[in-house]
């Protein structure tokens, strides 16, 4: 593990490089009070290879979350990569804002550095 933050009281970001990709790990909850640190965790990623932001453990994101993951699909282009459970909230909240459009989507980490 490369690194924890804390992103306000219920939510930890973890840095970690695996396999050549950084990823940050997203536990706990992104709401408006947390956005800001997330979008900072976000903005630490390195400038070149793969960034896989794993929402896997992430139990609730609200629409300042999902505006956080517009803004680096935008700075991280195709490098980006984005890991949600199927059929989770976060899962269908994703989809109906259409991230899904715009940056790559998996169900884990290891189908997001394939």
């Amino acid at each position: 593990m490369q690194g924890a933050s804390s992103v306000g009281l219920a939510t930890l970001v973890v840095h970690d490089v695996e396999e050549g990709a950084h990823v940050l790990h997203v536990v706990g909850e992104i709401d408006v009070y947390t956005a800001p640190e997330f979008e900072a965790e976000v903005a630490k990623a390195p400038s070149a290879g793969l960034v896989i932001v794993d929402l896997t453990p992430c139990r609730y994101m609200d629409s300042s979350g999902f505006h956080v993951l517009w803004r680096a699909a935008k700075a991280y282009g195709d490098r980006l990569r984005i890991a949600v459970v199927p059929g989770t909230g976060v899962n269908r909240v994703l989809h109906l804002m259409q991230l899904d459009s715009v940056t790559r989507v998996f169900p884990s980490v290891d189908e997001a550095r394939k």
